[in-house]
């Protein structure tokens, strides 16, 4: 899973979009689990969302990009491309997060070519802030989510896109 040409990124599609919809991940992370009422927007296609799979064809993630990826709530005035990732709860925590991350980015640069590449995270989920801040990114802004049942804190955070 470390290297971009190891992993394959596909349309999502409705069975890709379904086992997601089923991941359970550990406290604190349970507000990241899978949600059935999230499939219709997953697999249309206006919502830039893929799958991402192993060469064994082993589901391991999934990233999507734009308004998709954006919080409500968030300034995303600066034009920079959004990138919204997900990993597949067992992979979580083992250190694979940065290769994952970085084959993300590959594969948004080849597909999109921005100048600047958005993501935003939680302020408490601190092991994915880490990954970010290591691969380059820095904080933007900070603010609270609106338009949600349960407000959380979350981080801007954008770096140059060039390599």
């Amino acid at each position: 899973m470390a290297r971009r040409d190891c992993l394959t990124f596909l349309t999502m599609d409705h069975a890709s979009a379904r086992a997601i919809a089923t991941w359970r991940y550990d406290d604190p992370f349970t507000v990241y689990d899978g949600d059935p009422d999230a499939i219709p927007e997953m697999i249309d296609p206006r919502n830039a969302f893929y799958a991402i799979r192993t060469a064994a064809n082993d589901l391991v993630g999934f990233c999507c990009f734009e308004a998709a990826a954006r919080v409500p709530g968030g300034d995303y005035s600066l034009p920079a491309l959004d990138i919204g990732l997900g990993m597949r709860p067992d992979l979580t925590g083992h250190g694979a997060g940065a290769a994952f991350l970085h084959a993300i980015l590959d594969f948004a640069r080849e597909q999109f070519q921005p100048a600047l590449f958005r993501l935003t995270v939680a302020t408490f989920n601190e092991r994915a802030r880490r990954v970010y801040e290591r691969s380059g990114f820095g904080v933007e802004s900070r603010f609270m989510s609106a338009g949600t049942r349960q407000p959380r804190e979350f981080l801007v955070m954008v770096r140059r896109a060039e390599s």
